[in-house]
């Protein structure tokens, strides 16, 4: 029984050492799984959805409306399914390097033919529209749209223009003093009173004819398109009779690889939160929601109808854009704002002119900036209000540079209605919240400018404020991942001037830097060699430092923390070595605590901040040495003490009595 109980407690101890050690061992597993997913942040080369891209092909359709001219006519396009009228619709587009060719093909009962000699006695025709400032709708005075007209008024492809108004909306390029320079071709076959409808058409992709509003699409853009068939009418195109249809997204293949960090683009959660702006209503901002739809991010148009700002709502939140001027927004909203931005979130603030009391500015001092009250004007009359500006206004940063898999167009210029931001104090690094902010302009220019607060046009001295550098547009980095872009002006991304100069590329650019395509700061080896050292001794330290994959990154700072209680004490830059990458150095601290914290923090404007995990580190107090005792002064000391003693003792032996 005895030993029984005893090989019991053996096994029981045997458990216990064997539960310890896959505990221990666990742990060490997750805790190197875990740093080594903060030190390989952003290493891995992903690319781009595929869907809806129309890729470029050298193997050229045959034009004549049959689309099995030769096998393989159609191979390597990209195919869409409309449904109009309850009559399925195919649509099939590839492209080469200059031209986009269409090939639709549908069943119906009805067809009538074009009679050349009268095209406006009612027939079967159809309508391409584009919808290059992504409105969903067909033109207006403002952004008149390119269309393609088929069998209109005679058997084949003409260019046209439409401009939204309800009648005499339809022009011809021609009549504008543009050119036609799109063709087509058309079969139809009849069996058992079916028609089979087969159509090919070629359009230039970037013809130049602005005259004729022709699009101008360039590798990676994207651009809606719609088909409008209309079965027996005339040829008077009215926006009251068009049948009910679908929107389509055409987005060409970029001609380069992109280094990007996002597997796909469907997984990004966007919501663009429009109110009215001074110029503009809210439903002008929907343009914005449905080009990012274009670009296959999960885009979501929300107001304060039907979306509340709050940290539950924000938590999945990838990119929060504000397009306007935001009067409602609450003290608790905007303090949900404030801690989703400084907790790694991002924001695009779309706004203008406010009152100086007014929420956005409430917002915005927190960062260190406001906006001003009025609209900016030029000294120059001649240009008044609408500005624009050049490549040199935008800072050279390379997310603004550089193309991107959203847009490979050259810049032109940006036009630009709105007012100016003013920054609190000084640009550049410094704390906000308790961490390392970067604020700097990203669009601005110096030359004589005001803001208008009286009420002449021309600049007023004793009312208006001059200025001689302004800032349209500004960028926040935070440490702990955060970014911010700020507009002053809410118009220059409205349906009217989204497609105006570069406004939409510039756009595209900003909303690919805040989701994080590109342009990071990783980091591996990071090493403290020693994470015990004696007080007054330095403690060494040392990283590989890249940027998007494993690239250099020139004048990257990359500074030596020592923390203690989260604070920091003491830094400093490390050196980098020859080839840019590896840093090394070495920082003595600055302090009495007996336990410290080493961090390394990255940083370069543009590419935001990392920083690596704690390493703790025990400072070994030095042992105190004792005062060195002079032992002859010690004797000499005791002896003084010890005869000073029997000397009182002596003289109270032989005290006299008093006589009596």
């Amino acid at each position: 029984m005895e030993k029984r109980k005893l090989r019991a407690r053996r096994l029981n101890k045997i458990l216990l050492i064997t539960l310890l050690l896959i505990t221990t061992f666990s742990v060490s597993v997750l805790g190197r799984a875990y740093f080594s997913s903060v030190s390989d942040f952003g290493k891995t080369d992903l690319s781009y959805s595929k869907n809806n891209i129309v890729a470029f092909d050298t193997n050229e359709p045959i034009i004549d409306g049959d689309l099995e001219s030769y096998e393989g006519e159609w191979a390597n396009a990209t195919v869409y399914s409309n449904i109009i009228d309850g009559i399925n619709y195919t649509i099939t587009l590839k492209a080469n390097e200059t031209h986009l060719f269409f090939g639709i093909s549908y069943e119906t009962n009805l067809f009538v033919s074009l009679t050349e000699t009268n095209a406006s006695i009612p027939h079967t025709w159809y309508a391409i529209v584009f919808d290059s400032n992504f409105d969903k709708e067909f033109g207006t005075e403002l952004v008149p749209e390119d269309t393609i007209l088929f069998n209109y008024q005679e058997k084949d492809a003409t260019d046209a223009t439409l401009n939204g108004t309800e009648t005499n909306s339809l022009a011809l390029d021609e009549d504008l003093g543009g050119e036609d320079n799109t063709i087509g071709a058309i079969q139809t076959d009849l069996f058992v009173e079916e028609y089979t409808v087969t159509i090919e058409i070629a359009k230039e992709l970037n013809s130049g004819d602005k005259e004729g509003n022709d699009i101008a699409l360039n590798p990676s853009d994207a651009i809606l398109f719609a088909l409008i068939p209309f079965a027996n009418h005339t040829d008077v195109f009215n926006n009251t009779e068009v049948p009910s249809l679908e929107w389509n997204t055409l987005r060409l293949e970029p001609t380069q690889e992109f280094y990007t960090y996002i597997e796909n683009t469907e997984d990004l959660s966007v919501v663009t939160y429009v109110s009215d702006s001074v110029r503009t209503k809210r439903v002008e901002f929907n343009s914005i929601g449905n080009m990012l739809e274009a670009y296959q991010l999960n885009s979501q148009l929300a107001n304060k109808d039907n979306f509340e700002i709050t940290t539950e709502n924000l938590n999945d939140v990838d990119l929060f854009i504000m397009a306007g001027n935001q009067k409602s927004l609450t003290s608790s909203q905007i303090s949900v704002l404030r801690s989703y931005l400084t907790n790694g979130g991002s924001i695009l603030l779309i706004a203008d002119e406010v009152k100086n009391e007014s929420s956005i500015n409430e917002f915005l001092r927190m960062f260190n900036m406001e906006l001003y009250n009025s609209t900016l004007y030029s000294n120059n009359t001649a240009i008044n209000e609408s500005l624009t500006f050049d490549q040199t206004t935008l800072a050279q940063l390379q997310y603004l540079q550089e193309d991107s898999a959203f847009t490979e167009t050259e810049f032109s210029n940006i036009f630009y209605t709105g007012t100016a931001i003013k920054n609190i104090s000084a640009y550049g690094e410094t704390i906000l919240f308790g961490q390392d902010a970067d604020l700097y302009p990203i669009l601005s220019k110096e030359g004589e400018f005001f803001i208008n607060l009286g009420e002449k046009t021309g600049y007023n001295s004793t009312e208006d404020i001059a200025i001689n550098n302004v800032t349209l547009q500004t960028a926040l980095e935070l440490k702990y991942g955060g970014k911010m872009i700020v507009s002053a002006s809410a118009d220059m991304y409205n349906s009217s001037n989204l497609v105006f100069g570069s406004n939409k590329m510039l756009l595209l650019k900003e909303i690919q830097w805040l989701l994080n395509f590109r342009f990071r700061i990783s980091y591996e080896n990071f090493n403290v060699p020693q994470t015990k050292v004696k007080e007054g001794n330095p403690i060494e330290m040392n990283i590989s430092v890249t940027g998007d994959n494993d690239t250099v990154l020139a004048n990257v700072k990359v500074q030596g923390r020592v923390l203690v209680l989260k604070s920091v004490v003491s830094s400093v830059e490390l050196n980098a070595s020859e080839n840019k990458i590896d840093f090394y150095g070495q920082i003595v601290p600055e302090t009495k605590a007996s336990w410290v914290d080493i961090e390394i923090l990255m940083h370069k404007r543009g590419y935001g901040y990392n920083y690596t995990e704690l390493v703790e580190v025990l400072i070994e107090k030095q042992i105190e040495i004792p005062i060195a005792v002079d032992y002859v002064s010690l004797i000499v000391f005791i002896a003084s003490i010890g005869l000073a003693i029997i000397g009182m003792i002596t003289i109270r032996r032989h005290k006299i009595q008093k006589e009596e």
